[in-house]
């Protein structure tokens, strides 16, 4: 999980995410979600997502959202790397928040 906590609540218009897997075929599970307070009872979801890699045809998933979240205190994205309950590891490169 990555958690990114703001000192001063701020508003997001657009997340963009990118993974990638070159090797192992899997379906990825990740949760966005984000809080007010920061208080972990106040964590609302954006969206839950899963996406099957199958290299070498599919090894890359972006996914670019438009939100309108204001006064962010918290942002998290979870991932399962493997649903199944494989051993393989996530492979986010890029994460954006705008």
């Amino acid at each position: 999980m990555i958690r990114i906590c703001f000192t001063k609540p701020q508003d997001l218009k657009r997340i963009r995410l990118v993974f990638e897997e070159g090797k192992d075929h899997r379906t990825q599970e990740f949760v966005l979600r984000w809080s007010p307070s920061g208080l972990t009872e106040d964590y609302r979801e954006i969206v839950r997502q899963q996406y099957n890699f199958s290299p070498p045809d599919t090894t890359q998933e972006t996914e670019d959202y438009t939100v309108n979240l204001q006064g962010v205190k918290a942002f998290d994205l979870s991932i399962v790397p493997d649903i199944s309950g494989g051993s393989t590891t996530a492979s986010l490169t890029e994460l954006r928040l705008a």
